[in-house]
C-alpha cells in the first residue's frame, strides 16, 4: 500500500486506509481517511479543489407530519463534503425553515451515512448524507374544535326482487340401531317390545305425508340378542328372533305402502344382522348358505329371505351385505353404511370415517348424534377446487334404556336423517325424538300404539304386550 507524506486538505500525517471501491465503472483504487480532519482522498486523484466540493444543502424531500394539533414531525435530508461536522440544530432549523417565533424543538436526531459522488471537475470524491428527525411543539397551543356527533342520514332502497333458483333434489329417510327385540315375561309369556312402536307410528305417518325417493335402513334394525355369543343370555331372551322378524318384516311392508311405487328400501347390514351367520358358523355350520331351490341370491336362513312378509314386492327391497364393507352410494360422493368405527370420545368417530376415505359418509352403529366436516383443495387447469366432505351419524332409533346391556347411563341420542340430495350433493338433517313422535320443519308427528293392528295383521298374538 502506499503510503502519503500528509493529508492534502489539512497536512496531517494521521492518516489511514479506509477502502478500495468503484464509482460510475471508474476504480478509485484505494481510499484513505485523514484522522485529523476526517477528509478521505485517493492515492491517484489527490484533493479535490475546495471550489469543486459539493455545498452542504438541504435536499428538498422535507416532509411535516402532523401528529396533532399541537405538534409536528419533521423529516429530511442534508449532504455535505465528508469529514464536516454534522448539521447542528440551529443549522437545521435554518435550513428546513423553521419558524422559531411559532415552535419549539422537543427532540432532534441525526443519522448519518458516507456516498462517493463526482465533483464538477469529475473528480471522485465522498460526501456524508445526514437524515434528520424534529419533533416540534407549538409554543402557544390551539384549541381544538371537536364538532358534535351528527346522526346518519341513510337512504335505504329496496332491492330489485329476484326468483330464487328452485332445483328439485331427491328425498331420502336413514334411520338405524332400532334394535327390534323384546324381552319375555316369565310369569306371563307375553313378549315386551325393546323399541318404542309409537316412533315407527310416527314415521309412517311422516312418510304419507312427504313422499320419498329412498328408505334406507341402516343396519342394527333387529337386535337377534339370543343370537349373541358376546352376551350371557338370560332366559327371559330366549326364543325371540322370531317375533323380531315378524315385526321388522311387518314394518317393511308398511314402509313400502307409504313411499310412492317408484321408490324402494335399502337395508344395510349391520353388526347384529351378522350375528345370525356367525351364530350358524358357530353352532350349526351345516346350515351355514344352504340356499331355497328356487335358486335365491341369498341363503335361506339370512336376513334379506326371513324379512319379506307375504304380499310384498322383493324386488323394491335392496340387501346391502357383507358387513362391515357394505356400502350403498347414494351419488357419487355420498356413501350410506352402518359403521363398524366406534370412539369413546364424543365427534371422534365422525373424524375417524373422514380419514378413511375422501368421501362423505352417513352412518350408524355408535348411537350418538356427530358430524365432522373437512375441506380438500385440489388443482383443475388454473383452478383451484375445493370439496367439503362430511361425516353424520343421527343417533339410534331404540330405546336407549332398553337396549342390551341395559345400562343405566348412555351417551346415546335418538334420532334419524333426512337427506336431500342429487347426482353430486347432498345435505343431511338430523331429526331428534321425543317421547312420543317428533317435529320436523315446524311439523310435530305424533304416532300411536300399533299392537293391535300387528297383532291382527300377523296373527301373532304374543305380539301383545297387554
Amino acid at each position: 500500500m502506499k503510503d502519503h507524506a500528509s493529508c492534502p486538505v489539512c497536512g496531517s500525517t494521521n492518516i489511514k486506509h479506509h477502502r478500495s471501491r468503484r464509482l460510475k465503472s471508474k476504480m478509485l483504487s484505494v481510499q484513505y481517511k485523514c484522522k485529523e480532519c476526517k477528509h478521505f482522498f485517493t492515492d491517484s486523484q489527490g484533493a479535490p479543489s475546495k471550489d469543486n466540493l459539493p455545498p452542504t444543502i438541504a435536499v428538498n424531500d422535507t416532509e411535516w407530519s402532523h401528529q396533532s394539533n399541537n405538534q409536528v414531525l419533521v423529516t429530511g435530508r442534508i449532504q455535505q463534503e465528508a469529514g464536516r461536522k454534522p448539521p447542528t440544530l440551529d443549522e437545521v432549523i435554518k435550513k428546513f425553515g423553521i419558524d422559531e417565533t411559532t415552535w419549539s424543538v422537543e427532540r432532534f436526531v441525526v443519522n448519518e451515512w458516507e456516498q462517493g459522488q463526482s465533483t464538477k471537475d469529475g473528480t471522485p470524491c465522498i460526501i456524508s448524507l445526514y437524515q434528520i428527525k424534529l419533533t416540534l411543539v407549538r409554543q402557544v397551543a390551539v384549541e381544538t374544535a371537536i364538532p358534535p356527533i351528527q346522526p346518519i342520514h341513510i337512504k335505504v332502497s329496496t332491492p330489485k326482487e329476484k326468483k330464487a333458483t328452485k332445483k328439485q333434489f331427491k328425498k331420502a329417510v336413514y334411520l338405524s340401531d332400532a334394535h327390534i327385540g323384546f324381552h319375555r315375561n316369565l310369569r306371563t309369556g307375553q313378549l315386551e317390545p325393546y323399541h318404542n312402536r309409537k316412533h315407527w307410528s310416527a314415521v309412517l305417518s311422516y312418510l304419507r305425508d312427504n313422499p320419498v325417493d329412498l328408505f334406507v335402513l341402516g343396519g342394527d334394525i333387529m337386535d337377534m340378542g339370543d343370537m349373541s355369543d358376546k352376551f350371557t343370555q338370560t332366559p327371559d331372551g330366549h326364543f325371540t328372533t322370531q317375533p323380531a322378524l315378524v315385526e321388522t318384516a311387518w314394518l317393511i311392508g308398511s314402509i313400502l305402502d307409504g313411499i310412492p311405487a317408484s321408490s324402494k328400501l335399502v337395508y344395510i347390514e349391520g353388526n347384529h344382522e351378522n350375528r345370525l351367520p356367525r351364530f350358524l358358523l358357530n353352532h350349526f355350520s351345516s346350515a351355514f348358505n344352504v340356499s331355497s331351490v328356487r335358486f335365491s341370491e341369498e341363503p335361506i336362513l339370512s336376513v334379506p329371505e326371513l324379512i319379506v312378509g307375504q304380499g310384498v314386492d322383493q324386488s323394491r327391497i335392496e340387501w346391502v351385505g357383507d358387513y362391515p364393507n357394505g356400502a350403498y352410494w347414494l351419488n357419487n360422493t355420498t356413501r350410506l353404511i352402518h359403521g363398524h368405527i366406534s370412539k369413546s370420545r364424543a365427534g371422534a368417530t365422525a373424524g375417524a370415517y373422514l380419514d378413511e376415505i375422501n368421501a362423505s359418509t352417513i352412518f350408524g352403529h355408535i348411537h350418538r348424534h356427530e358430524v365432522a366436516s373437512m375441506s380438500l383443495q385440489s388443482r383443475s387447469g388454473q383452478e383451484v377446487e375445493t370439496t367439503v366432505f362430511t361425516a353424520q351419524s343421527f343417533g339410534m332409533f331404540g330405546v336407549p334404556s332398553q337396549v342390551p346391556p341395559f345400562k343405566a347411563n348412555h351417551n346415546w341420542q335418538q334420532g334419524f336423517g333426512i337427506l336431500r340430495y342429487d347426482e353430486a350433493y347432498c345435505s343431511a338433517q338430523t331429526v331428534s325424538l321425543m317421547e312420543e313422535g317428533f317435529e320436523v320443519e315446524g311439523n310435530m308427528y305424533i304416532g300411536e300404539d300399533y299392537t293391535e293392528q300387528i297383532v291382527k295383521d300377523t296373527e301373532w298374538l304374543a305380539l301383545s304386550s297387554a
